[in-house]
């Protein structure tokens, strides 16, 4: 196996060029043991060194127009290690990053960059963009993190707030009006309708579906609509996903280690909206933290973190995993579906993709390495994340094709999409790492590109706008 040393890599990082009001990043090369290099090495591109390495005369030819990261540089004081947090006197805001694609031949990259309110912190899910690329929605905190998280929160405190961005000319990110939600209502996740017209929020504390109501990069309105029924259980929608179709979602459940599936209907003159259940609820595993459907629809996937109200969160998480879901038709008469197997990954895997053709799941564990005080670190704690690229054979069945450890703490990843790339955002590290899926012997598997493209301070999500 490999390691990835992100903060060997970040360290050459913390200048970037700007020139005519327009970030210049760079892109940037780390040397790692068994790659040509001498071990640890690091030069970047901008100014261009001398590098022997054969990573240094091939940049990945990453598809895509621009890729966008959401940027936590103030996150809650008391939720990190001391090793891991952000120092208190520091003014560096939140923000939306966005990079120009393809790499071409290094130099710099063009990047727009605005400042955000106060956002993520928490939510896997704290960022949608369209399908079109043109707007994004960010969760925010209007009163800043708290100073100290409740021992309940898991490092996990509802945003009381949405923004729009606009990303119609994507270098030049325009952020709008914030969106307040009704007091008290709190929110761990965002999704855009695959047409952009709607949006969905499941807010944590009233148990209900916000449906926004958009016009181009603007919300003109809401409808909250129940979903969880009389249960008394909690529910903790920390993930909503759309169906390909746009015709229904899906949302885990953390806190009720289920997850549930509703129709999305429009209807009439006035294209009138109406959620049904689609289905009973399933039992999933341990915390269903995030979710994604195969792009056919047929199947969901659960990250299932293993985290418990009564152990001290991921303090004392064991492996979690990923489970599978075979999906009914959306308004089947008595649609059922299943959970039909899982597979065991990293401890705390907050972060999953799939590529585009669906045969390939990529899952970022952050391991010990954001454990929130008062707990010290115990021997679950680590300073690796690890990566793992899994193969799904269109039939349920899931198989762990490369296990990476890797010197970041990976709180977000993605695909390219073309399939061939897979990023993931180096929280800790200020930057995304691109890593290629090369055939070898006739299985994929992941290999380092020893490549990091810079990003605002502490990368928390990261997409592909394609």
């Amino acid at each position: 196996m490999s390691s990835l040393p992100l903060k060997k890599r970040a360290e050459a990082m913390k200048k970037a060029a700007v020139r005519a009001g327009m970030i210049a990043t760079a892109l940037v090369l780390a040397g790692c043991a068994g790659r040509g290099g001498d071990a640890g090495s690091t030069q970047r591109i901008f100014p261009a060194y001398d590098y022997e390495s054969p990573q240094a005369n091939r940049l990945p030819e990453l598809s895509g127009r621009y890729l966008v990261t959401l940027d936590d540089a103030d996150p809650p004081w008391d939720g990190y290690p001391d090793d891991r947090r952000r120092p208190p006197t520091s003014n560096a805001g939140d923000t939306l990053t966005v990079v120009g694609l393809p790499l071409g031949q290094g130099e710099v990259l063009p990047v727009g960059q605005v400042e955000l309110p106060t956002c993520v912190g928490g939510p896997n899910q704290p960022m949608s963009i369209s399908a079109d690329g043109t707007m994004a929605l960010v969760l925010l905190y209007e009163d800043g993190h708290p100073s100290v998280l409740p021992a309940s929160s898991g490092g996990m405190v509802p945003a009381t707030g949405i923004v729009p961005v606009d990303l119609s000319d994507p270098l030049n990110p325009v952020v709008g009006e914030v969106y307040p939600f009704a007091e008290e209502a709190g929110a761990l996740t965002v999704a855009i309708h695959p047409d952009g017209d709607v949006a969905l929020v499941g807010l944590r504390e009233s148990e209900e579906v916000l449906v926004l109501l958009l016009d181009g990069p603007r919300i003109v309105g809401d409808v909250a609509w129940p979903v969880f029924g009389d249960d008394a259980n909690p529910k903790r929608p920390t993930s909503i996903q759309w169906h390909p179709s746009g015709r229904g979602f899906a949302m885990c459940m953390a806190g009720y280690k289920h997850v549930a599936f509703f129709s999305f209907v429009r209807h009439g003159a006035n294209d009138m909206i109406e959620i049904h259940q689609w289905g009973d609820p399933v039992q999933s595993g341990p915390y269903p933290f995030t979710g994604i459907f195969s792009p056919d629809g047929e199947y969901f996937f659960s990250s299932d973190l293993a985290w418990s109200f009564r152990t001290g969160w991921f303090e004392s998480a064991s492996v979690g995993f990923i489970s599978v879901y075979k999906v009914d038709q959306i308004m089947a008469p008595g649609a059922r579906h299943e959970r039909i197997g899982s597979i065991s990954v990293g401890r705390s895997p907050t972060s999953l993709a799939i590529s585009p053709d669906g045969s390939l799941l990529a899952v970022g564990n952050v391991e010990g390495g954001l454990l929130p005080l008062p707990y010290e670190r115990t021997p679950n704690a680590t300073d690796m994340g690890l990566l793992h690229l899994l193969r799904h054979d269109g039939s349920g069945q899931l198989e762990i094709l490369t296990e990476v450890p890797i010197e970041a703490i990976p709180t977000g990843v993605t695909f390219s999409p073309d399939g061939g790339h897979v990023l993931i955002a180096g929280y800790d590290e200020d930057i995304v790492a691109i890593w290629e899926i090369q055939n070898i012997n006739g299985t994929p598997r992941l290999v380092d590109t020893v490549i990091g493209i810079e990003t605002g301070i502490g990368p928390h999500d990261v997409q592909i706008i394609p």
